[in-house]
């Protein structure tokens, strides 16, 4: 019996009106890894869901790429319930006063831009005396820049991995591991893989490897 027939039983035998709430999702193929993994990077609707309900537990049940399905059980976390609760409000308080809420980094921040303004309209505005828009342009150019130059050296190392590994579909390492296999489209795929039983295990290497790209040292 499959694991839907199962939880279908279930559903029938207990009772609707006594089962804990549920959500269906459907995940893409980029998100196979995070749903097969435990079901931790659930949505915080699921806990919001917990909150209005008065639930402790939610079943979810994910359907992958339109062929596997997983059910996860999730309990109430009342730490985070707290904090969406928080973030409502705050939200909320914007809503009635009829105010735009201030940009916070996130990619919804980002889509929101682009969908309040899709297009220019030509206009110059001068902010040479705003300093606080100022100091966050000089930090978007600076950050910037450094993320361009990180992201060499951090090229520069997957390709020393690459020429290393050949053919090879899998390497092994102290802290992790990476898999360069050929996907449907005829390329192959560079995953990496940390160990996250010991995350802290894989700082140092890469800043040893950052110094020596650096300084242009290296190590057989």
């Amino acid at each position: 019996m499959s694991k839907v027939s199962k939880w279908w039983n279930r559903l029938v035998q207990t009772g609707f009106e006594r089962l804990e709430p549920y959500a269906g999702k459907l995940a893409r193929t980029v998100l196979r890894g995070v749903w097969l993994s435990n079901g931790s990077c659930l949505p915080d609707q699921v806990q919001h869901q917990m909150a209005v309900t008065g639930k402790s537990v939610v079943d979810v049940c994910v359907l992958i790429c339109g062929q596997e399905i997983r059910i996860y059980r999730i309990e109430r976390d009342d730490e985070l319930i707290d904090r969406l609760i928080e973030l409502e409000r705050r939200f909320w308080h914007y809503v009635e006063q009829d105010i735009q809420p201030p940009v916070d980094g996130t990619d919804s921040a980002r889509q929101a831009l682009r969908a309040l303004y899709p297009h220019d309209s030509g206009n110059f505005i001068d902010l040479t005396d705003d300093l606080g828009l100022s100091t966050a342009f000089v930090g978007m150019v600076s950050l910037r820049a450094e993320i361009e130059s990180k992201q060499e050296i951090a090229e520069h190392l997957k390709q020393q991995i690459q020429q290393r590994m050949g053919e090879a579909s899998k390497a092994t390492f102290r802290s992790g591991s990476v898999t360069w296999k050929r996907n449907k489209s005829g390329h192959r795929r560079f995953v990496v893989n940390v160990d996250q039983s010991n995350p802290s295990s894989v700082q140092q290497p890469i800043s040893q490897s950052i110094s020596q790209e650096v300084s242009g040292e290296h190590h057989d």
